[in-house]
Order: C-alpha cells, then sequence, then structure tokens
C-alpha cells in the first residue's frame, strides 16, 4: 500500500503544474459535490418519509374518529391521498372486518408484522403501513397505508440527477479549471521565455511584470530587482577589468622600454643599473597594483580577509602619523595627529594601518598645507578623521570618490590608479563600518573612516573564507 502511494506521489510530482492544479482541483471538487449529493439525496429521502409518516398518522387519527359513526364503511370512503391510500380494519386472527376498495381480501399485515406496524410504520409490498388499536372495539386493529411508487420515482429522479448529471458537471468544471490555470500560468511562461533570450550582453533587459497585484506581480519584481543587481555588477566587473587593462598598460610599456634598452649593445654599466632600477620600480608599482586590485576582487566577493584583535587604535595611528611626518617635511609640509591617547577597539591592525595609510596618502598627493588625523570615539564607535587644507574634492566626484579607478582629474595619470579610496572602503565594510568624504566647511578634503568597538555580525568571516580557500 505504501510502495502504492509512493509511486502516485512521485508520478503526480513528475505533471505539470497545470495539470496538478487541474487534478487538485477534480480531487476536491470530487469529495465536495459527491457528499453534498449524499447529503442532498440522504435529506430529501429523510423528507419524504417523513412527511409520509405524518400523512399516514393523520390518516389514522380520522378513520380512528370514523370508525364509531353507525353506518360508516371504509368501502364507502374517499381518503385523502388519492388512490394510492387505502386502509383496513382487522379483528381477532387476522380477520378482516373492513376494507376500502380495490384492496385483495386477505389481510395486509400477518400477526407478527401486525406487532411491528403497531410501533412504527413498516414497508411491505411497495406500501408504507401503519396500525393503530381501535379503542373499545374489543382490540380490533385499523391498517392505514399508502403506495411507495411516487416516493420511489422522486427518489430515482433526484438520484439521476446528482449521480450521473453531477460527473458531467464535475468534467466541465475540470475542464473550467484547467483554462483557468493556463490563464494563470500564462503570465509565468512569458517571463519564461523572456528570461531564456536575455544574454550577457543585455544588462539592461528585464522580465515583463504582469499588472496582477499578486505573488505572480511580486515575484516578477523581484526577480527584474535580481536582474538589475546582477547587470551592476556585471558592469562593475567589465569597469574593473577595463581600468585594470589601463592601469597595467603603462607600467608594462615602460618596463619592457627599460629591458629593452638595457639589451641594446655597448650600454655601460651605469646605464644598465639606471635601466634595471626603473625596472625593479615598475615591477615594484605592479606588484602594489596587483595586491591592490586583489583586495577589491576579495572585498566584491565578501572574502577580504580580517582578523579583529584587541588594538590600540590611537597608538597605531600615532606611528602612522609620526612615519608620514618624517616625509611630508621634506616638501615642506607637516602631518599631525590629535585625539585621545589610549582608544582601545577589536580591529585587524594590518587592516586599519592600509586603511589610514591611503587617506593620509591619498591628502598627501592631492591636497596641500598641513594634514591633521584625528581618533575619536562617538557613539560607541571608533572614527578616524584625515583633513588637509587644499581644494579639495570637486563636487561631481564625491559621490564616486569610493568607487575603484575613481579618479577627481580623469586626466592625472601616474603612480595614482584610483583604488586607494575604494580599499578605504572595502576594508571599513569588512569590519562593519563604513567610509565617507565631504568638503571641509573652511576648504580641504574632509575623509574619514567608521568602525565598530567589537566586531560586527559577520565581520571576519571573509577571512574563515579566505583561509579555508588556502587549505
Amino acid at each position: 500500500m505504501r510502495a502504492a502511494v509512493r509511486a502516485l506521489a512521485a508520478w503526480f510530482a513528475g505533471r505539470s503544474i497545470r495539470l496538478r492544479l487541474t487534478l487538485a482541483f477534480a480531487g476536491a471538487a470530487a469529495v465536495l459535490l459527491g457528499g453534498l449529493a449524499l447529503a442532498l439525496y440522504v435529506s430529501f429521502e429523510s423528507g419524504l418519509d417523513g412527511g409520509i409518516e405524518r400523512s399516514l398518522q393523520a390518516r389514522a387519527t380520522e378513520l380512528t374518529a370514523l370508525a364509531h359513526e353507525p353506518g360508516t364503511h371504509l368501502t364507502t370512503l374517499r381518503l385523502a391521498g388519492g388512490a394510492g391510500s387505502f386502509a383496513q380494519i382487522l379483528g381477532r386472527h387476522d380477520h378482516v372486518i373492513d376494507t376500502t376498495q380495490g384492496l385483495p381480501h386477505g389481510p395486509l399485515l400477518s400477526t407478527r408484522q401486525l406487532a411491528a406496524a403497531l410501533k412504527a410504520p413498516v414497508n411491505r409490498s411497495g406500501a408504507r403501513l401503519l396500525a393503530r388499536r381501535l379503542p373499545g372495539a374489543g382490540g380490533d386493529v385499523l391498517v392505514v397505508g399508502v403506495l411507495l411508487e411516487q416516493r420511489n420515482h422522486a427518489l430515482n429522479v433526484l438520484g439521476d440527477l446528482l449521480f450521473i448529471g453531477g460527473p458531467l458537471m464535475l468534467l466541465l468544471a475540470c475542464g473550467a479549471a484547467y483554462w483557468l490555470a493556463a490563464g494563470a500560468l500564462a503570465p509565468v511562461e512569458r517571463m519564461r521565455r523572456r528570461a531564456e533570450e536575455i544574454s550577457g550582453g543585455e544588462p539592461d533587459a528585464r522580465l515583463p511584470v504582469p499588472e496582477s497585484h499578486d505573488v505572480l506581480q511580486r515575484l516578477g519584481e523581484t526577480l527584474n530587482e535580481m536582474l538589475g543587481r546582477i547587470g551592476d555588477a556585471v558592469e562593475r566587473e567589465r569597469a574593473l577589468v577595463s581600468h585594470a587593462s589601463h592601469e597595467l598598460r603603462t607600467p608594462l610599456a615602460v618596463l619592457k622600454l627599460e629591458l629593452e634598452l638595457a639589451l641594446e649593445p655597448g650600454r655601460s654599466a651605469g646605464e644598465m643599473s639606471d635601466a634595471l632600477s626603473s625596472a625593479a620600480e615598475e615591477v615594484d608599482r605592479l606588484t602594489r597594483l596587483a595586491s591592490d586590485l586583489l583586495v577589491i576582487a576579495r572585498a566584491d566577493q565578501g572574502q577580504l580577509p580580517v582578523r579583529p584583535a584587541e588594538l590600540d587604535v590611537a597608538g597605531a595611528v600615532r606611528t602612522i602619523a609620526e612615519r608620514f611626518d618624517r616625509i611630508a617635511r621634506t616638501q615642506g609640509r607637516s602631518v599631525s595627529m590629535a585625539g585621545p591617547e589610549t582608544l582601545v577597539a577589536q580591529l585587524d591592525g594590518d587592516r586599519l594601518e592600509q586603511a589610514v595609510d591611503n587617506l593620509v596618502t591619498n591628502a598627501l598627493r592631492h591636497g596641500a598645507g598641513a594634514v591633521e588625523i584625528e581618533t575619536r570615539e562617538r557613539g560607541g564607535r571608533i572614527e578616524v578623521h584625515v583633513r588637509d587644507h587644499g581644494c579639495g574634492f570637486p563636487a561631481d566626484f564625491l559621490p564616486h570618490a569610493f568607487e575603484p579607478f575613481a579618479r577627481a582629474d580623469p586626466a592625472r595619470t601616474g603612480e595614482a590608479t584610483g583604488l586607494g579610496l575604494s580599499i578605504v572602503r572595502a576594508i571599513a565594510e569588512a569590519h562593519g563600518g563604513s567610509a565617507t568624504a565631504v568638503n571641509g566647511a573652511s576648504g580641504g578634503a574632509h575623509a574619514w573612516i567608521t568602525l565598530p568597538r567589537t566586531p560586527a555580525d559577520g565581520a571576519g568571516l571573509g577571512a574563515v573564507k579566505y583561509a579555508a580557500a588556502q587549505r
């Protein structure tokens, strides 16, 4: 039995949604209509039988009163109910005392049947019979009855209507359900066909969404939102590859030129050394670019390694400020730091140093005047601010400051790759924080990162994924 049920379930699961909906509707409708038909038939039959019984009771009461009137005989009575109604009076030993016309001369009920009819109506030979003793008549019994031909005919007609017409109506309803299921699933089929046509070269392609204000419309809108996110991701990947190719082209061309010059005959040892030193610088530049690209790629995949540990943020930033101050003084500038002496948080020290390095480098490279670093705690979170006194960010650049390969001046080339601030944002977000850039009220650029004092939910998962990938 269980095997048969499993086989039936497997067959049902392998059918189309349209057919499954129709079969499910047919099963539910069959149970509902069958139960309703049965209840109606039983109720109608009970109603007919109740009406017949009440009619027999009334007729018995009427004839009991008439039986005591002198000169009254059943043969002369016209009973209510027509030709199908009859009556008979029986004496002792089943002797027929009186009877209506048309009945056989014998008794309607035997002694045993009469005893049952005195308690409740009985059926015999296609008729319903009721017996009642006549008071003061020496034990005579009145038997009234009615033929069940009309009752049976009515039940047969109702049965034909319910149990023959019902299945026909069920078939029509199933056909309508199959058609309605096809109409209801038509938007899904249209979405499927459109999805089949969409390729990677159509980032703006969307699915047709039905105006049905139901789950199908919400499904279409959700799928279109997903396609939008995928399209944005594809565009970012394409832009990243395009910018990376552009950034790699220059150092590779310079490296090739330096190597070709070093290989020219007649080059002195000094010229060879200068060419190789220049080539080594380009290799370093390529290495930094590859490392930055790796950080961006891992951040986009949610796998940027972050290993939080207890860290004195103020002390770490102070060390960075002192290092950059020595470099800045050679350019006639300075790097200073303000903030509390100690500020402890659970952060990745190496990543924090990389982020602050990029912020200060950006301020020294593109800003002017003194560079000021400030650490502070606000609302249970750590902030590291970097300000300069230059001309600030162009207004149209601010919304894109932290995007990969974004430059305030697209015409500028050289050491800057446009990845510094995007790495800052990637590191901040990997910790569960954020990065912000604005123009200061008194001029100059102002950029900062906001980090939680303890790792946010999910922070550090990238390190776990990365370590697992390395194994």
